[in-house]
């Protein structure tokens, strides 16, 4: 007859194996969900940051839109204007349709041809004689 000691000497390494086999595969779930956490926090924060680069480009145009606006209408001879820094807002009008939809764009891409159609006006009032009626 076997005693109770040869059945557990018989199935100790067995045993041992299993749970050793169980113990290694709660340590590897656990540290699959530690890194799926994350990994999905890591998303999380890339995904901030998008907005938040993107929130900052679009505030560059609003920015840029409206120092045009508060600046143009106070233009009144086109040579005395500083061609330079409306060519800048213009530029960053211009990068408006990597940022906005085409509906903003479209507003945007208004505001520059109105800018233009005063400047084609102011020039044409500085060449208009004053005596032709």
């Amino acid at each position: 007859m076997h005693s109770t000691y040869d059945i557990l000497k018989d199935f100790a390494g067995p045993l041992a194996a299993i749970i050793g086999a169980f113990a290694a595969s709660i340590v590897a779930l656990s540290l699959g969900w530690a890194q799926w956490r994350i990994a999905a926090s890591q998303r999380d924060i890339a995904l901030d940051k998008l907005k938040f680069d993107l929130f900052q480009h679009r505030y560059e145009v609003y920015q840029a839109a409206k120092e045009i606006l508060e600046y143009v209408p106070f233009i009144d001879d086109v040579q005395k204007s500083d061609s330079a820094r409306i060519r800048a807002l213009y530029i960053k009008l211009d990068e408006a349709r990597f940022y906005f939809p085409s509906a903003i764009c479209s507003v945007l891409s208004d505001i520059k041809d109105r800018c233009e159609l005063f400047f084609l006006h102011l020039s044409m009032r500085a060449n208009a004689n004053i005596d032709n009626t």
